[in-house]
């Protein structure tokens, strides 16, 4: 284990395996594996993890192939392997508090996991392409059914990979609505938690039942948030003070705090683009869309067939708005002409000004199974 410097292997056995690692590495206090977990984690996420956190990128095996391998319509991205990778990196946070742990399992858990999951709760994806040319539908249940139910397993103990606690400590590596309950000597302190991550970006921490002497507040800074402000009841705290957001990126406030004091992080939430690195060969001039830590997609219910011929002008104005209980990106892009002689033609493609509708990579699949498509061309 010690010498494995590559994530390779069946996906969701090497989650899995790295899990009991870190497991190990914390018990034993072993550095030489807890590096070993490091450089793993760095060659994994750098190199052979998909934009939504989906990880295994063949069916063969699957699992993992070889560096920047990440082909979109066959790709594996097990449900299950994109659980691991949240397990893993919950056993890491509790080593080594970093965002760059838990901004992983963020993304993984509203993207490479809640895609397995239909809207209704009825029914799973197993694998989870990034591209589909249409007649992909989720299934009821599965022959070999290790997804279903290790979703439920996930969801039910959210909490645990969302909040962490210790002695007068709450820690929000995820910030979701809730309630929390923080032990601070012989008593309880109680956190109301109100998370927006996906529309306004407000995340609410509320003091409900103060406890007697300090408690300190921990929550995680995305690096996905390109500005983000932070205020106690009402009043603004410097970001910039070395002291107040710490290197591991989580703001920290420790105080004696009085009952309905109120710690308000203002996330941005604006649409944003992402660009693959040069080495991956099935994204080159191409363009994914986000949200907050939410990959978004193109469908055919709202874009029409042939979503290849869709593209994002580089300069094209990207809008979020609410479509019935859905936040989408709306942008104005252009279909390709199909007007032309022949096959191949030596003069140029026009193309048609068309509106785009980006919707959740997680909600694909729910209007019928149609085409979709992570990745859009740009220019």
């Amino acid at each position: 284990m010690r010498d494995q410097h590559e994530a390779v292997g069946h996906s969701v056995r090497a989650m899995y395996l790295y899990s009991a690692m870190a497991d190990l590495a914390r018990e034993q206090d072993d550095e030489s594996l807890l590096a070993a977990c490091r450089g793993l984690w760095e060659h994994l996420t750098t190199r052979r993890m998909y934009v939504t956190g989906g990880i295994g990128s063949s069916a063969v095996n699957e699992g993992f192939t070889r560096d920047f391998d990440l082909p979109d319509e066959t790709a594996y991205a097990e449900t299950c392997a994109a659980i691991g990778l949240m397990m893993w990196a919950q056993r890491m946070l509790r080593i080594d508090r970093h965002r760059r742990y838990g901004d992983v399992m963020e993304l993984a858990l509203y993207n490479g996991v809640l895609a397995g999951l239909s809207d209704d709760g009825t029914c799973f994806f197993y694998d989870n392409p990034l591209a589909s040319r249409g007649g992909i539908e989720r299934s009821a249940w599965f022959d070999v059914a290790c997804c279903p139910p290790n979703l439920a397993r996930l969801l039910t103990s959210l909490g645990s990979y969302a909040f962490a606690t210790g002695d007068a400590e709450l820690v929000v590596h995820v910030p979701l609505s809730g309630t929390v309950r923080v032990p601070v000597g012989d008593a309880v302190a109680v956190v109301a938690v109100d998370a927006d991550v996906h529309g306004s970006g407000r995340v609410a921490l509320r003091v409900v039942d103060a406890p007697d002497g300090e408690l300190t507040l921990r929550v995680r800074v995305p690096a996905w948030s390109a500005t983000t402000t932070l205020h106690l009841d009402g009043r603004p705290l410097d970001l910039d003070d070395g002291d107040l957001l710490r290197e591991d990126g989580y703001a920290t406030v420790t105080r004696r705090w009085q009952d309905g004091e109120e710690l308000v992080l203002q996330l941005d939430t604006a649409p944003r683009r992402l660009r693959p690195d040069p080495r991956l060969v099935d994204h080159a001039g191409r363009v994914a869309i986000a949200r907050g830590p939410m990959v978004h997609a193109l469908e055919e219910a709202d874009n029409g067939a042939m979503l290849h011929m869709l593209s994002l002008p580089a300069d094209a104005d990207l809008s979020a708005r609410d479509a019935d209980g859905t936040h989408v990106v709306t942008a104005r892009g252009r279909r390709a002409d199909v007007a032309g002689d022949g096959l191949y033609r030596s003069g140029p493609v026009t193309s048609e000004d068309a509106e785009l509708v980006f919707v959740p990579y997680s909600s694909w699949a729910n209007r019928g199974a149609g085409e979709m498509r992570v990745w859009t061309r740009e220019g």
